[in-house]
């Protein structure tokens, strides 16, 4: 199953947003964070290679906007043949990204998103898409 969750509003709202997502959202082999604000843009993708593991891959792309990459993943999520694949598909392919392995995968979404929500914090609005 694909979601795709989007929050809208002074950081500190969208936070406690995010922060009170399911474990679920976090637990599985690949999921992601978009964000955009004043301050710029930036994604953050997860990728491990089974649920279970405890250690995986963390994607990292920053700029000053994401375009229509929220609009390509709500059109993949939406086409009458959407599977994960694609979704990650349109997602990889808005890079380049900073890989690192061997990274511990946070057990929550305050874990997983608090860090890339800081660079944030100082503007008026900020937008977020969660996709996992």
């Amino acid at each position: 199953m694909i979601s795709f969750q989007g929050f809208f509003g002074a950081p500190q709202d969208v936070a406690r947003q995010l922060f009170a997502l399911p474990r679920s959202v976090v637990s599985g082999s690949y999921y992601a964070l978009l964000l955009e604000s004043d301050a710029g843009a930036d994604v953050r993708v997860f990728v491990r290679a089974d649920p279970a593991d405890d250690h995986g891959e963390v994607r990292d792309w920053t700029g000053s906007k994401l375009g229509d990459l929220p609009e390509r993943i709500l059109r993949a999520c939406w086409s009458t043949s959407a599977n994960e694949r694609e979704v990650a598909k349109v997602i990889d392919s808005f890079g380049p990204y900073a890989v690192r392995g061997g990274i511990m995968c946070p057990p929550s979404a305050r874990g997983a998103f608090g860090h890339q929500l800081r660079r944030h914090d100082p503007q008026p609005v900020v937008r977020a898409l969660v996709v996992s």
